[in-house]
């Protein structure tokens, strides 16, 4: 029969191992660690005595709540996450999880910077709709190379807590300096959940992962911000339906929706990226990007620092691959799409309707080796001088089944060895060419339907040694001089199209050009015969 003994009957007392260790009643060094047999396997008791005397507990398995604020088991929210660590809850199969609740009223002025820890059993809620920032209480850089300044929550190789509110630091967007919401570095993870978020942190970013880190931040507000979310040097950020756009003015600085840079990944399906005074969406450096069904409209593009790099863009990709499928770009000041330095980006099926080009060329513009597929998309009344869709310098469009209608300049633009594919595309009443091609490029545009256009000089033009085929289109109703007209060593296909009412002019040549017009309408040189203009085929 063993014998129960009392504590007091244990004597002498309890000495720690190491130097510097003072003698401590055995009862007292028991005290250290709350267990639920303490309190008859009541877990509830066990929890409130480890809470309310800053102990550990050791054996609990249920998820529960510490609450911070006014009336709440503490007043700070870091002081809560450190007692909830003292009590993480042992594995279970009903993954047991902490909550903690800032209560009404509470105001964050303090910033939470958590290193090499995993809090990802760790949820931070709040009962109120926003959380107010202070934001002269955030000052503390997470790491002096992070490149950016404070945030309130900071995660350095970290698996950080999840968010479940929306902060506000009600700083003005026109603010040079501001201060960041969330910043993931190094490796670093955090999720974000729907209906959080960090907006009006001014001249600061919302989300910020950096260094293989990543961001899970679905259906979360980050508006005006100076950068709504930011993924740089390898880092993933998931933020589909997100709204990151900017509802303020702040003109003459280069503020962007999302910026992703330095072989980061992006998701932005669904997202909102509007009123962006730089580009809605900047992707560059071997980044990805995928924004299919976003809104990015509105952009403005009014930045007075550097105004030939920050194009009032709703894409701007460079040398990066690129989704924006059924996306709305209308009413930028920019582009709609800038594909530079060898970028791919699916565009097709977007709206972009009364863009300009600001800095750019056109209001889709693929350049130096870039290639776009924009097919049956809706450019109409674009407001750029130059071109509603451009190539250039040895670069393509796919634009086949599109509109482009109405342009203030060119429909289709091709030039420098670059090609534009526009079969059964539309390019009505344009002010300048509906297709005008140069130095070596190609337009394949059969079944174009180009009448209306008001250019002085010609509907369908290639010129320099370049190609359009013209096959079974239509470019009746002109108010310039020429329909179709092939100059300078260039050819034309022009097979089956109605190329004039039949008055001078229909269809011409000049310096040693080529057009194909065997069933086509209006009037055409004299056919089948070499000369110095070239030759007409019919």
């Amino acid at each position: 029969m063993t014998k129960t003994r009392d504590l007091a009957d244990l004597g002498g007392g309890f000495i720690q191992a190491g130097t510097g260790a003072t003698q401590r009643t055995v009862e007292s060094k028991l005290q250290d660690v709350v267990s639920v047999n303490d309190f008859n396997g009541s877990a509830s008791l066990a929890r409130s005595s480890a809470i309310s005397s800053g102990l550990i507990l050791s054996d609990s398995s249920d998820s529960y709540t510490i609450t911070v604020g006014a009336g709440g088991n503490f007043s700070t929210l870091n002081a809560a996450i450190i007692q909830a660590v003292k009590m993480r809850p042992l594995l279970s199969a009903n993954q047991s999880r902490v909550t903690i609740q800032l209560l009404a009223g509470f105001v964050m002025a303090e910033q939470v910077l958590v290193r090499n820890q995993d809090l990802s059993w760790i949820t931070v809620t709040g009962v109120d709709a926003v959380t107010t920032v202070t934001p002269s209480a955030i000052t503390a850089l997470l790491s002096a190379d992070i490149g950016i300044g404070a945030s309130v929550f900071g995660f350095d190789n970290a698996k950080g807590f999840v968010i479940d509110q929306l902060f506000n630091a009600g700083i003005a967007l026109t603010a040079v300096n501001g201060i960041n919401g969330l910043v993931c570095i190094n490796g670093a993870t955090c999720t974000v959940n729907d209906g959080g978020g960090f907006a009006e942190f001014g001249g600061g970013v919302g989300a910020f992962a950096r260094a293989g880190s990543v961001i899970t931040a679905k259906g979360c507000s980050f508006i005006d911000n100076r950068i709504g979310i930011y993924a740089l040097d390898g880092s993933v950020i998931d933020a589909g339906g997100i709204d990151a756009s900017q509802t303020t003015d702040c003109s003459g600085s280069d503020w962007y929706g999302v910026y992703c840079s330095r072989s980061s990944r992006v998701n932005f399906q669904y997202g909102t990226a509007t009123g962006c005074h730089g580009d809605s969406i900047r992707v560059i450096r071997g980044s990805s990007f995928n924004g299919e069904g976003a809104n990015l409209s509105g952009c403005l593009g009014d930045t007075l620092n550097n105004p030939t790099t920050v194009y009032g863009a709703a894409l701007y990709s460079l040398n990066s691959v690129c989704e924006i499928r059924f996306s709305n770009c209308s009413s930028c000041a920019g582009p709609a799409v800038l594909a530079d330095g060898a970028s791919a980006v699916d565009c097709s099926s977007i709206t972009a309707t009364n863009c300009n080009s600001k800095a750019s060329f056109s209001t889709i513009d693929s350049r130096n080796g870039s290639t776009v597929n924009a097919n049956t998309s809706t450019i109409t009344g674009s407001l750029s001088t130059v071109a509603a869709v451009g190539a250039r310098d040895g670069s393509s469009v796919n634009f086949n089944g599109g509109d482009c209608s109405n342009s203030s300049g060119y429909g289709l633009y091709s030039f420098s060895g670059s090609r534009i594919a526009a079969s059964a595309a539309t390019a009505t009443g344009c002010s300048k060419s509906a297709a005008y091609c140069r130095q070596g490029s190609v337009i394949d545009a059969d079944s174009l339907v180009a009448t209306g256009c008001t250019d002085s000089t010609a509907v369908i033009w290639a010129t320099r040694a370049s190609e359009i085929n013209f096959q079974s289109g239509n470019c009746t109703s002109r108010t310039g001089t020429y329909g179709v007209r092939s100059s300078e060593g260039s050819k034309i296909n022009a097979i089956n199209a109605n190329c004039g009412p039949g008055t001078s002019n229909d269809i011409t040549i000049a310096n040693g050009s080529v057009v194909s017009a065997f069933g086509s309408t209006g009037s055409v040189p004299t056919t089948n015969t070499v000369s110095a203009a070239g030759i007409v085929y019919k």
